[in-house]
């Protein structure tokens, strides 16, 4: 059960990903390893969140765990998507997502999103699991 998210965030980051339900489904999005982490992530950096009482700091603290979780499932996206379909009728492509880049800016709105709430505790954070990802995405090209 979510400490910090209300009803409805499945959708939420679906959305910011650009997928449907199909290729994403609730079940991963809350795997232990997104949710929870991504929740703990950001207790961590605003931990007087549970204090927040503003609607527009409520707002940005989950903003702020909505873009850490879709940093943590930008890694195996490119394995999820179908990026081409041929049929006897119809055949496309859909436009290649550089994954990597795409975890680089939800990183960055996590860290927007967390330093307005919590400026002096602001800490620039590294991307270090897309280093990985981007070998994979390499390699499944």
């Amino acid at each position: 059960m979510p400490k910090i998210l209300t009803t409805g965030y499945e959708a939420s980051i679906r959305s910011m990903l650009g997928v449907k339900a199909s290729e994403l489904p609730d079940t991963d999005i809350n795997q232990r390893m997104v949710l929870d982490l991504a929740e703990a992530k950001t207790i961590r950096r605003i931990p007087l969140w549970a204090d927040l009482t503003d609607d527009t700091d409520l707002l940005y603290l989950e903003t702020a765990v909505l873009a850490y979780m879709c940093y943590l499932l930008c890694p195996s996206m490119a394995r999820r998507l179908n990026t081409e379909v041929t049929t006897i009728d119809v055949k496309w492509k859909k436009a290649s997502v550089n994954w990597a880049d795409k975890a680089e800016e939800f990183l960055a709105q996590f860290e927007d999103a967390a330093s307005i709430i919590a400026p002096e505790d602001f800490t620039r954070y590294t991307s270090t699991i897309m280093g990985i990802a981007k070998r994979t995405e390499e390699a499944a090209e």
